[in-house]
C-alpha cells in the first residue's frame, strides 16, 4: 500500500497526481508474478508451492490471497502481455 496515498505522509500526498490521491488503495487487488526465464512448464508448480509457503506471512500481512502469487515462465508472461 502506498504510504503517501493513505495520507501517512502529507508532504508526499500533496504532490501526487489527482488520480492517485482519489484511488482507493485499500480496495486494490494485488497480483504478484515471478517470471523465470527458460523455465519449463513442469517446473512451475514445485517452485510456486515453495514460494507460496515462504511468502505466506507476507501475503497474509498484506491481505493477498496466495492464489494471486504466480510463478510463470517467459511464454506465459508474454501471453499475459507482461513482457514483450
Amino acid at each position: 500500500m502506498n504510504v503517501a496515498a493513505i495520507k501517512r505522509r502529507e508532504d508526499i500526498y500533496k504532490i501526487l497526481p489527482n488520480a492517485m490521491q482519489k484511488f482507493h488503495w485499500r480496495k486494490a487487488e494485488y497480483k504478484l508474478f515471478l517470471v523465470i526465464k527458460n523455465h519449463r512448464m513442469e517446473w512451475l508448480l514445485p517452485v510456486s508451492d515453495a514460494l507460496k509457503k515462504e511468502m505466506k506471512p507476507i501475503l497474509k500481512c498484506w491481505g493477498i490471497p496466495d492464489s494471486n502469487l504466480k510463478v510463470i515462465n517467459e511464454d506465459i508472461a508474454r501471453n499475459l502481455q507482461l513482457i514483450d
